[in-house]
C-alpha cells in the first residue's frame, strides 16, 4: 500500500468500522486528504514518500527514528501516517506470533496531534493482532498532557522508578493511586550496574491498581550493551573500535573483563 492509497481511502471514507461516519469526522478526512496532496504523485515530495518502502516487514526487528521526523516541519504528517501504517501492517502479518513495539521515548511520540495518535492507536489495537506495547519515558512532565489520556487508560502495568517528589505526586495522582506510594516512589533505591528498584502498579480489568516494588538485576553483558552513563561511554566506544565495529563481541570483552565503577 502507497501513500496515494491512503488518501484515496480518505477521500472515499464515509464509515469507520460499523458505523457511519459524523461530520467532525469526515471534515478530518477532507482535510488530510488535501495536506497531502503534495506528497503523493509525480511531485518533487512524492516522488520521495509515495512509492514503495524498503523496510523488510518480515524481519524480526524493526526500528524507527522519529526524531527528526518531528524536527522537519511539513514532514511531520505524513511521516507519522506512513510509520503507522508500517507498524500496523507488521503487526498483522502474523496473529499467531507475539509481537512487541517499543517506544523509546514517549515525549518524541507527542510532540504533535499525529505523533500522539500513532501511539494512540498502536495501545488501541495492539492486543487484536497479539502485540504487546512498551513505552520508555523520563520524567513525569508529560503526564500533565490531557492529549494523552486515551494512551494511559488503554495501558495496564506501569513500572514507575525513583522520582523527585513533586513528579511522584503528579504520577500517583494522575493514575490515582494511594498518596502514600509517593513517598514509596521517592525511597526507591538502585545500584549501578547491580540493580534498579521500581514500582510495579498493575491495573486488574476491574480498573483497580494492585502491584508492590520489584528489583530489576541485570547481567553484566546486559548492563554494557544498555547503559546510557557517560562515564561509560569512552571505554565502551573504544573496546568497540578495538573490534572493528563488532559491538557483540565488544560487550562481551567488556561484561567479562571490565568492572562497573561508582
Amino acid at each position: 500500500m502507497l501513500l496515494r492509497d491512503i488518501v484515496r481511502r480518505f477521500e472515499m471514507m464515509n464509515r469507520i468500522g460499523e458505523r457511519e461516519m459524523g461530520e467532525t469526522e469526515r471534515r478530518i478526512a477532507e482535510s488530510l486528504s488535501r495536506d497531502l496532496q503534495n506528497w503523493i504523485g509525480d511531485t518533487p515530495l512524492g516522488q520521495f514518500i509515495d512509492r514503495p518502502s524498503s523496510v523488510d516487514l518480515n524481519a524480526s526487528v524493526l526500528s524507527f527514528e522519529t526524531k527528526k521526523i518531528a524536527e522537519s516541519g511539513g514532514l511531520q504528517s505524513v511521516g507519522m501516517m506512513v510509520l503507522t501504517n508500517l507498524i500496523m501492517r507488521w503487526m498483522m502479518r502474523d496473529q499467531t506470533k507475539r509481537k512487541r513495539v517499543i517506544v523509546e521515548e514517549l515525549r518524541s511520540m507527542t510532540d504533535t496531534p499525529q505523533a500522539i495518535q500513532t501511539t494512540a492507536t498502536l495501545f488501541s489495537t495492539a492486543a487484536k493482532y497479539n502485540t504487546a506495547v512498551t513505552v520508555i519515558n523520563q520524567g513525569a512532565q508529560i503526564f500533565n498532557n490531557p492529549a494523552l489520556d486515551g494512551i494511559l487508560n488503554n495501558a495496564s502495568i506501569f513500572l514507575l522508578f525513583r522520582l523527585p517528589r513533586d513528579e511522584a505526586a503528579t504520577i500517583v495522582s494522575k493514575l490515582e493511586l494511594p498518596e502514600n506510594l509517593i513517598d514509596t516512589i521517592v525511597k526507591l533505591r538502585s545500584l549501578k550496574g547491580v540493580y534498579s528498584e521500581c514500582l510495579a502498579a498493575v491495573r486488574r480489568s476491574d480498573a483497580v491498581f494492585e502491584g508492590g516494588v520489584i528489583r530489576i538485576q541485570t547481567s553484566a553483558l546486559e548492563y554494557w550493551h544498555y547503559t546510557s552513563d557517560k562515564d561509560d561511554k569512552p571505554l565502551r566506544e573504544s573496546i568497540i573500535a578495538k573490534h572493528g565495529g563488532n559491538r557483540h563481541a565488544a560487550m562481551i570483552e567488556l561484561a567479562t573483563d571490565w568492572k562497573v565503577t561508582f
